[in-house]
């Protein structure tokens, strides 16, 4: 027997994106956006006719979220009668008393796990299965997730395990040993954002819908087959959109019409329009090149950037010292130090106070 199936995580609906530069109008469209790839989700489900939908924590970020938007969740979950829903929650969303997990009426086919200090077990006989799941519950630094993993199964069932953790260091709440996991058929994991085969049967799908700048790359979901001494499995991109970073080297030589020309060709057209770029300025800038004008001007061929700035000024103030020698500018210099490789903010306080002593140059 073989059972198909589509495995997600860490959708973070509702997430705030505070840690990110957006405006809050752009802020809501994501928010918007992570409802659409969880719709997304279950349309694939519905068109596949997925016998599965393994979630494996952090749908939602329940500090932000409200008792209408798990009702939301219910109602969208609601349309796959035909597939078995196993959902265990992630440390974005804990299930304590509190949780709106626990007073929602899920429709008969949707089973969140409650267990959540011992590897809840689910056997589906008319698929063969067992389901081994756990929730996580408010953060416990004496909660060893890797301790619950010690169970026997019955090798002649098709062992599903659906758990949030992994990826973490040894004396993290949330480590996982993957040798312990090896007696699973499959192992439908979430927590860590990057899609992810740890070995052909433990996976990571990462996050459907990227969160920051640290997730990039494709974003989807997985879907297979699964059964005894059977596994197939494909990875299934469904994002809106992406976020980029690009590193710019610029030479002290680059006029500002070509840094501007080589910002504005970071990207095609289509990505431009519609993803997040960051842009990482790095390499030498000619000190007479006024680096906000040229960003300012790169900004409408983006529909998103931002910048980091990383590079030096190419400033030879041993020079500039030498023909001030006997002015205000040069006993600046003098007294802001002779070292030429300073910081990027003491670089631009400089060439402002030379700028400024500039206008009425004084003799002493």
């Amino acid at each position: 027997m073989e059972l198909s199936f589509i495995h997600t995580a860490d959708i973070h609906l509702c997430k705030n994106f505070d840690n990110i530069s957006l405006s809050m109008k752009e802020r809501e469209l994501r928010r918007n956006e992570l409802w659409e790839v969880f719709e997304k989700i279950i349309d694939l489900s519905m068109e596949n006719e997925a016998k599965y939908l393994f979630i494996a924590g952090d749908l939602i970020c329940s500090k932000y979220a409200k008792l209408k938007d798990y009702q939301k969740i219910q109602e969208k979950l609601s349309f796959l009668k035909d597939t078995k829903i196993i959902i265990v929650t992630g440390n974005n969303d804990p299930l304590n008393e509190l949780s709106y997990y626990n007073i929602i009426d899920w429709p008969p086919n949707v089973h969140i796990i409650k267990e959540k200090n011992k590897l809840e077990k689910i056997e589906i006989e008319e698929d063969n299965i067992v389901i081994y799941g756990l929730s996580l519950e408010e953060y416990n630094p004496e909660f060893k997730i890797n301790e619950v993993l010690d169970v026997e199964i019955n090798e002649e069932k098709i062992n599903i395990l659906v758990l949030h953790g992994g990826k973490e260091k040894e004396n993290h709440p949330l480590h996982i040993d993957f040798e312990k996991l090896n007696k699973f058929d499959y192992c439908a994991l979430g927590h860590f954002h990057h899609h992810t085969e740890i070995k052909e049967h433990i996976v990571y799908p990462g996050t459907p819908e990227p969160l920051d700048y640290s997730e990039e790359g494709k974003r989807g979901v997985v879907m297979g087959k699964v059964g005894k001494d059977i596994l197939f499995k494909i990875f299934i991109p469904l994002s809106k959109r992406k976020f980029i970073t690009k590193e710019i080297y610029m030479q002290k030589d680059y006029t500002k019409e070509k840094i501007l020309d080589i910002i504005k060709f970071s990207g095609d057209i289509e990505s431009l329009s519609k993803d997040y770029y960051r842009i990482i300025l790095k390499g030498e800038l000619n000190k007479d090149i006024k680096i906000d004008l040229i960003k300012k001007e790169a900004e409408k061929y983006f529909r998103h950037v931002e910048f980091v700035e990383e590079f030096d000024y190419a400033l030879d103030l041993y020079k500039i010292e030498r023909e001030n020698e006997n002015n205000l500018i040069g006993r600046y210099i003098n007294e802001t130090g002779k070292i030429t490789t300073k910081p990027l903010k003491l670089q631009k306080s400089i060439l402002l106070g030379i700028e400024e002593l500039s206008k009425e140059k004084v003799d002493y």
